[in-house]
C-alpha cells in the first residue's frame, strides 16, 4: 500500500515538473531552489516519485554531472531505462557516465556566470515544511560551484 506524498515531496515533485525536455538539474540545484540544505532528502523525495516519469524524475543527476540514480537504484534495469529517456530527449553520458554536453544543464550564460535556470521566489522553509513555492524559469540564481 501505498502512502501519499508529504508536502515537500509534492514541492520537489512540481519543481521537477517544470524542468524543460532535453534539459537536466541536478540533486543539489532542486534542493537550494526548494530552500532546502540536502540533496539527499531531494533524492529521497524522487526515489518515491509514484508517477515518474510523467514527474520527469530522470531530469535530475548528480553535481559531478553522472547519471545518479533512478527509482532508488544506481545500477541495472532502472537505471538502463532512466539513460534511454534521457537519450530520447537528445541527453547522453560518457562512458565514464559522465553528461557530456553541458549546455544541457538546465542553465544559460549570462556576464559570464552559469545560472540556473530554475529559481524560485520561496520561503526559506525547512525541506519537510513550508508551501509549495512560485517559481519562473531562467530567473537568476547565482553561481553554481561544481
Amino acid at each position: 500500500m501505498s502512502r501519499a506524498a508529504t508536502e515537500f515531496e509534492q514541492r520537489v515533485y512540481a519543481l521537477v515538473e517544470s524542468i524543460p525536455v532535453g534539459e537536466v538539474v541536478t540533486y543539489a540545484m532542486l534542493a537550494k531552489a526548494l530552500g532546502c540544505g540536502s540533496a539527499q532528502a531531494v533524492g529521497q523525495a524522487l526515489k518515491r516519485n509514484p508517477t515518474a516519469p510523467q514527474v520527469p524524475c530522470h531530469r535530475v543527476i548528480r553535481a559531478d554531472l553522472t547519471i545518479g540514480g533512478y527509482v532508488g537504484e544506481t545500477q541495472g534495469v532502472k537505471l538502463e531505462k532512466k539513460r534511454c529517456l534521457l537519450q530520447k530527449e537528445g541527453i547522453e553520458f560518457n562512458r565514464e557516465g559522465r553528461l557530456i554536453d553541458e549546455q544541457k544543464l538546465c542553465a544559460m550564460h549570462e556576464a559570464g556566470r552559469r545560472q540556473a535556470c530554475l529559481t524560485l521566489n520561496v520561503n526559506q522553509q525547512p525541506c519537510e515544511r513550508g508551501q509549495a513555492p512560485w517559481w519562473t524559469l531562467r530567473a537568476l540564481f547565482g553561481h553554481l560551484g561544481r
